[in-house]
C-alpha cells in the first residue's frame, strides 16, 4: 500500500539520515565479513566477493538512481578493460550496473509487492566481450519502511451475558499490517479508547474481556467500543487505525416479577362458560420474554377461579366453575406472583408488588324460567273424566323471583291440559289404557309473554288399568255340562 505523499516525506525524514549510514555500515560489513563470518554477507564459493545487497523501498524520486552496492570479482579485480553486466529479475532497467560494477536502483520499490530479487552478475572483457569469470548469483533484498497502516479484518461484533465474571472473554479483534512483521513496522498493539470501566483489551492479542461484573442489560444493552490498532509498538511516529466494536449484553433471569398495580377489577357475565378468560393480571418483569417465568397463586380455598401464565408472562384469570349472579354477585380474593429460578439477589428488589387484590363483579344476564324438574312423571287410572287433576309443573324466573310465569303444552296429541297461570295438569279427554298406555307431553314456561324467554320440560303420563272390560269367549267354543253335575264342579 502506498502512503500519502506528505506521509512519505515524513517517513523519509525519519529514515533518510540513517540511509547513508546504512550504506557505510553495509560496506564496512563487507570488508570485515571474513572475520565475523556473517550469515548474510559472506564470500561466494567462486570469486565473486558478495552475493547479497540491500535496497530501501519507496525511495523518493530525488534520491534515484540510488547506489545499493558494488560488484567485485577477486580474480579480475586488478585487470584493466573489464565491464560488468547483470541479468535476471529487474535487470530490464529497474537495476543497472556500470562498468565499474556499481549497482543502482532506478525506480521506487515496493516490498509488499516483491521483497527480493535474484540476478546473475557477469564480468567481461570490454574489448572482446568475452566472459572473464563464471556468472555469479546475487540477491537484492528490499528493506521495509513503515508505509502501511494497520487494517482491521472485519466488523467486530460480540456478546456477553450480563453479570459475567471479570475476565470473561467477549471477542478478539484482529488487525493486519502489510509491512514486514519481523520489524517494528508490522508489529501491532491494541488499545481500548473508551468503555474501560467495564472492558479491557490485551494490547498484544486484541482479546477483549470483562473488567467489571456489574454489567446490567436492563441498564445498558449494548456498548460501542472504540479500539485503536498501532504499528511501531504503538510508539510515536507510527500509523494508527480505529474500529468500532459492538458488544451486545445478553439477558439472564435476574429480575423478579411484580404486578403492575395492587388492585385488578373485572366484570363478567354470569352465563360465561367454564374456562372463559376474564382478564389479565399484568406483570412487570424487565427481563426478556424467554426469561419470564412467573407463577401465580390464589390465596384461600377459592376453586371458582384459577390463574395461569400466558405467552407474554402475564396472568390469565380463568373461570373454573359456573357463575350465578343471584347467588353471589361479586368476588374478592388475593393473588401472589413469584419466580423460583431468578438469579439471587435479583436486580428488582424493595417495593415490588408481589400480591394484588382481584375484584370480580358478576353481571346479571336475563335467564329463562327454571323448571323445578326437567322431567315430570305421573300415573293415573284409565277412565278418568275430563278436567280431573293429574298433577302440576312449576317454574320460576331466576332473575325476578315471584314474577308471573305462563305455562303451555306444545305436544298436539297430549291428552292433558295445563293451567296457564298455575301449571296444573288436568285430563282433557277420557283415557283408555287399552288404546294407549303412556303419553309424553312437552310443556313450556315463559316469562313475560309473548316475547319472554322460554324453558322446556317433559311430562310423562302412565295410564293404569282398571276392570272395565267383560270376559269374552275365544273362537266361539261350545261348553257342555251334565244335568247331574253339582254346583262348582268342573
Amino acid at each position: 500500500m502506498m502512503i500519502h505523499p506528505v506521509q512519505r516525506v515524513m517517513a523519509w525524514t525519519l529514515v533518510w539520515t540513517g540511509l547513508v549510514v546504512l550504506q557505510f555500515v553495509l560496506s564496512a560489513a563487507v570488508d570485515v565479513e571474513e572475520v565475523h563470518h556473517s550469515s548474510v554477507l559472506h564470500r561466494h564459493k567462486r570469486d565473486w566477493k558478495f552475493n547479497m545487497y540491500f535496497a530501501m523501498e519507496e525511495l523518493p524520486g530525488w534520491l534515484l538512481p540510488q547506489k545499493i552496492g558494488q560488484l567485485i570479482n577477486t580474480e579480475v579485480e586488478q585487470k584493466p578493460y573489464t565491464e560488468f553486466q547483470i541479468s535476471g529479475e529487474g535487470a530490464n532497467g529497474l537495476f543497472i550496473v556500470n562498468d565499474a560494477g556499481e549497482i543502482f536502483v532506478t525506480a521506487p520499490l515496493d516490498r509488499e509487492k516483491k521483497s527480493s530479487y535474484k540476478l546473475n552478475a557477469q564480468i567481461r572483457d570490454s574489448r572482446t566481450k568475452v566472459r572473464l569469470e563464471p556468472d555469479g548469483e546475487i540477491h537484492i533484498k528490499v528493506l521495509d519502511i513503515n508505509d502501511n497502516k494497520p487494517i482491521f479484518s472485519d466488523i467486530p461484533i460480540g456478546s456477553v451475558y450480563e453479570r459475567a465474571a471479570k475476565g470473561t472473554e467477549v471477542l478478539t479483534v484482529n488487525a493486519t499490517d502489510a509491512d514486514d512483521p519481523k520489524t517494528a513496522n508490522g508489529n501491532i498493539v491494541y488499545k481500548l479508547m473508551n468503555g474501560t470501566n467495564y472492558f479491557r483489551i490485551s494490547n498484544q492479542t486484541g482479546k477483549i474481556t470483562v473488567e467489571d461484573s456489574r454489567l446490567d442489560r436492563e441498564t445498558q444493552s449494548q456498548y460501542k467500543l472504540l479500539v485503536q490498532a498501532s504499528d511501531m509498538f504503538g510508539k510515536p511516529g507510527g500509523f494508527t487505525t480505529t474500529t468500532v466494536v459492538t458488544v451486545n449484553i445478553s439477558d439472564i433471569n435476574d429480575n423478579a416479577p411484580a404486578f403492575t398495580r395492587g388492585i385488578f377489577r373485572f366484570t363478567v357475565k354470569e352465563d360465561v362458560k367454564t374456562a372463559f378468560e376474564i382478564g389479565k393480571l399484568t406483570v412487570k418483569d424487565q427481563d426478556e420474554k424467554q426469561n419470564k417465568n412467573p407463577k401465580f397463586t390464589i390465596q384461600g380455598n377459592n376453586d371458582l377461579f384459577f390463574v395461569y401464565r400466558d405467552d407474554d408472562g402475564d396472568g390469565a384469570l380463568i373461570i373454573n366453575k359456573g357463575l350465578d349472579y343471584e347467588t353471589n354477585p361479586s368476588y374478592s380474593f388475593m393473588v401472589t406472583v413469584s419466580e423460583t429460578d431468578v438469579v439471587q439477589p435479583p436486580d428488582s428488589q424493595g417495593s415490588v408488588v408481589t400480591s394484588a387484590r382481584v375484584l370480580v363483579s358478576v353481571v346479571d344476564v336475563n335467564e329463562p324460567p327454571f323448571f323445578t324438574q326437567t322431567e315430570y312423571n305421573f300415573q293415573v287410572p284409565e277412565g278418568l273424566n275430563k278436567n280431573k287433576i293429574v298433577g302440576s309443573v312449576s317454574a320460576s324466573d331466576p332473575d325476578k323471583p315471584g314474577s308471573k310465569i305462563s305455562y303451555a303444552i306444545r305436544s298436539l296429541k297430549c291428552p292433558l291440559e295445563i293451567n296457564q297461570q298455575t301449571g296444573q295438569l288436568t285430563v282433557k279427554e277420557k283415557l283408555d289404557r287399552e288404546s294407549e298406555e303412556s303419553h309424553m307431553c312437552e310443556v313450556t314456561a315463559q316469562e313475560e309473554p309473548p316475547s319472554g324467554l322460554i324453558s322446556y320440560a317433559m311430562v310423562k303420563l302412565k295410564v293404569l288399568d282398571i276392570n272395565d272390560n267383560d270376559p269374552v269367549l275365544v273362537d266361539g267354543s261350545n261348553v257342555y255340562i251334565c244335568e247331574k253335575d253339582k254346583k262348582g264342579e268342573a
